[in-house]
């Protein structure tokens, strides 16, 4: 069996800039694509912030409501894996229509 030899290093390199000349070719004409992404990247911030004010509400001895941030931020952790596989399937059939 013959064995499949990868590329040289120029070879790479035009493969990658064909590849993101036509992403940015069907991002361009469909700017809808990028939806979301922005969507995954608000909730991650969301996510983080409530964390770390949690942690700072406990640190100022708020910790009924410290206690109750980081609660929220494990439920919205554990909901992002469904969020963002709902969104990336949304992201997948837009591409796909374009």
């Amino acid at each position: 069996m013959e064995r499949m030899q990868l590329p040289g290093v120029r070879e790479r390199l035009w493969q990658l800039a064909y590849l993101l000349k036509h992403t940015f070719a069907v991002v361009g004409r469909h700017p809808g694509i990028v939806r979301p992404w922005v969507y995954m990247a608000v909730y991650a911030a969301v996510m983080v912030s409530v964390f770390f004010a949690g942690i700072a509400a406990i640190a100022v001895d708020r910790g009924g409501t410290g206690t109750l941030l980081l609660v929220l931020a494990v439920v919205l952790f554990f909901y992002k894996f469904f969020f963002y596989n709902r969104l990336e399937i949304q992201q997948s059939w837009l591409v796909a229509e374009a």
